[in-house]
């Protein structure tokens, strides 16, 4: 399991549906089902019910998507984290503007300070 199959078990349980699922997340249905087979497989339990109306969470299902939920959150504050060191550490300050996040690299009399992220 790693962060992908996360955030497709979370499209699926947010739409309700594997056909939903598979056109956000650009993947064909088969691909996002093999996902849905693998992480039942590996929890050992059935984290979806399918019906005709779609696809339901079982009560193992919630479960499994409070934890989901907060590893994707944790992950991409991780990276934004390691983001920030780096850029610290290179000397690199994003300045923000009308076009965008433009990032500034060896601004002077940036040692020793805090970066601008």
């Amino acid at each position: 399991m790693d962060i992908k199959d996360l955030k497709v078990f979370h499209t699926i349980a947010k739409e309700e549906s594997i056909a939903k699922a598979s056109r956000i997340l650009y993947m064909t249905p088969q691909g996002i089902s093999k996902i849905v087979k693998n992480l039942e497989a590996e929890m050992g339990c059935r984290l979806f019910t399918r019906n005709k109306s779609g696809m339901q969470l079982t009560e193992s299902g919630r479960r499994f998507l409070e934890y989901a939920d907060k590893d994707i959150e944790d992950y991409y504050q991780v990276k934004k984290d390691i983001l920030h060191i780096e850029q610290r550490q290179r000397k690199v300050v994003d300045l923000l503007s009308a076009y965008g996040i433009i990032p500034l690299q060896g601004v002077p009399g940036s040692a020793g300070r805090a970066s601008v992220c």
